[in-house]
């Protein structure tokens, strides 16, 4: 049996042992798994399994730019140790300055702030008081709770649990928040 077709079986027995999407609260029927955090966090792509999803596909395919500032922004420091990984990061910026120059831009420190530092030779600073970055941030913060919230528990978190919808009211704003990304 081909590596794609193995994929492919895993993901169906995945799909039918938790049908539901657990970012939107199992309001949607899940038909994708997500990998959460996503394998552009890792150095070279290595990824730990076992944190799989099952999630509908505007939930999967929502957050995929916050995702990748998030996985830029993970492995500009330290420095990668190796020549695959400093390639890999160059490959990521070529694809920001394509892409999403404005965050990158956002991203420069400004005069103010790098007059207001006093930082080693050879070491850089990154504004990270912009609002994209801040909203990329915000939105992969949202969608992690949630994917760890169903690992530790077994249970999607909805608003309607009388525990999250009365005892916590920080996983309930998470709730409402990443929703109205999906």
């Amino acid at each position: 049996m081909g590596e794609a077709s193995q994929r492919k079986r895993q993901m169906h027995a995945h799909l039918r042992a938790q049908p539901w999407c657990i970012y939107c609260g199992g309001v949607n029927a899940a038909t994708t798994i997500d990998h959460m955090p996503p394998i552009t966090i890792f150095d070279q792509r290595r990824r730990p399994r076992g944190l799989e999803f099952s999630a509908c596909q505007p939930c999967n395919s929502g957050g995929r730019v916050a995702e990748k500032i998030v996985g830029l922004v993970s492995r500009m420091y330290p420095d990668p140790p190796n020549d695959a990984g400093r390639e890999e990061l160059k490959r990521l910026y070529r694809e920001f300055a394509r892409h999403h120059p404005d965050l990158l831009e956002e991203m420069r420190p400004t005069d103010d702030q790098l007059q207001q530092t006093d930082l080693p030779a050879g070491t850089h600073l990154l504004n990270a008081r912009g609002p994209l970055l801040n909203e990329a941030m915000n939105r992969f913060a949202a969608k992690l709770a949630l994917a760890l919230h169903f690992k530790i528990t077994g249970t999607i978190a909805s608003t309607a649990q009388p525990s999250l919808a009365v005892g916590t009211p920080t996983i309930k704003r998470t709730l409402e928040r990443y929703r109205t990304y999906c």
